[in-house]
């Protein structure tokens, strides 16, 4: 991406630790990916979860840290997808926002992105009653979760 990421220290294949500005100062926040037991085709589905964390070393997904660079935020998480499926590379990442307002803003900056998500990622939306499908940019599309694919370079 174009946009400024934070730097990303790995912590396994799976997991990458970042600092990001908040109001109440610097905060680490987590990206980890969660092996599913549902598979997609011949694909392991993965869940993307990211937040700070809690004393027990769970991610606070649903934490508002009033990030004061969301985009840089958002950046940071898409640069761990690289990563990720750079080491996994049969794999589909499943994301979805902790309500339907964070997943609206999640397909809001995946539309403003697509044309860079889309050099090395297929996305595709999950709508309640409908099977997948590739996202459409259109505005009449509430998607409730988004698959993305690595393309095969």
């Amino acid at each position: 991406m174009l946009i400024d990421a934070y730097t990303v220290v790995p912590t396994s294949e799976v997991e990458f630790e970042f600092e990001c500005d908040c109001d109440s100062g610097i905060i680490k926040k987590v990206v980890r990916y969660d092996l599913l037991s549902t598979k997609l085709g011949d694909k392991d589905l993965y869940n993307l979860a990211f937040g700070p964390y809690n004393e027990d070393g769970k991610i606070l997904d649903s934490k508002k840290t009033n990030t004061n660079d969301l985009l840089k935020t958002l950046a940071t998480v898409a640069k761990t997808s690289i990563y990720f499926t750079d080491a996994y590379t049969n794999v589909v990442i499943y994301a979805k926002g902790y309500n339907e307002a964070r997943t609206r803003l999640y397909q809001i900056h995946i539309h403003k992105f697509y044309d860079e998500i889309h050099e090395n990622f297929i996305i595709y939306g999950l709508r309640k009653n409908y099977p997948y499908e590739l996202f459409k940019k259109e505005r009449n599309y509430n998607y409730e979760a988004f698959l993305a694919k690595r393309k095969i370079h």
